[in-house]
């Protein structure tokens, strides 16, 4: 049986061409979230938000949603919070050639400039509120997975590798926002010390060794620490 706030129907409707639109049913709601094939050429910012449909047509069954703690489980993603990606953030990152959460703060002038910290701090505090998860909830999410940097982590930030401090309060906060709804978090440590992938979702790409092996798999330092991140991210989940 399903709690009764998740027990109607979930569906989604690709189209056969163009729109790039997905439709999200429940009884007789409707949420739509579009993007375009294309970026504005003046690099404005793309809205992909969820909103309200704006016809009535019918939709293909995908999936029955589940209470939470039951055996089957329905998840989103909150990527591009709390590691920000260019591919997620196409007008602050991607259009002006800025590939990673390292690149994007030394933009804005590193992680002790204020103009760094005030915008991170905003992007940590309006990418979620209440309100989105109240939403999810109404049609039927029991979970969802948060990527998060090894730096969010007291224990193992240091100013030196470039990022903003503080990004751990806005997660406990959503942490106890989920648990006041019945759902749950998957957290995943997406970003290590000393990057384990030439990739932008490691929060800086391209940190190499001298022998051009990514630092996290030579660096005895950056080993013991993303082990410090592993143990102090366990310590944080049994708070929960």
């Amino acid at each position: 049986a399903c709690a009764p706030d998740g027990d109607a129907e979930q569906r989604f409707e690709y189209p056969a061409s163009g729109s790039g639109s997905v439709r999200w049913t429940r009884g007789t709601d409707a949420l739509c979230l579009a993007a375009p094939k294309q970026l504005p050429a003046d690099g404005a910012e793309v809205p992909l938000g969820l909103h309200p449909c704006e016809d009535g047509s019918e939709s293909q069954t995908f999936l029955a949603p589940r209470p939470a703690g039951s055996n089957a489980f329905v998840g989103v993603n909150l990527g591009g919070w709390l590691i920000l990606e260019d591919w997620m953030l196409p007008a602050k990152m991607q259009t002006q050639g800025i590939h990673d959460e390292y690149s994007l703060i030394e933009a804005y002038g590193g992680p002790a400039d204020p103009k760094a910290q005030a915008f991170m701090r905003s992007h940590w505090d309006s990418f979620l509120q209440p309100e989105h998860l109240d939403t999810l909830r109404r049609f039927g999410v029991t979970h969802v997975r948060i990527p998060l940097g090894y730096w969010l982590l007291p224990e193992v930030y240091d100013a030196s590798d470039g990022f903003v401090s503080g990004s751990e309060l806005y997660l406990k906060r959503a942490l106890v926002w989920l648990k006041a709804r019945g759902m749950r978090a998957v957290l995943d440590l997406h970003a290590m010390p000393g990057a384990q992938a030439n990739d932008g979702f490691t929060g800086r790409r391209g940190i190499f060794g001298s022998n051009g092996t990514l630092a996290f798999f030579t660096d005895v330092d950056d080993f013991s620490r993303g082990k410090a991140a592993v143990e102090a991210l366990a310590k944080l989940v049994l708070q929960y």
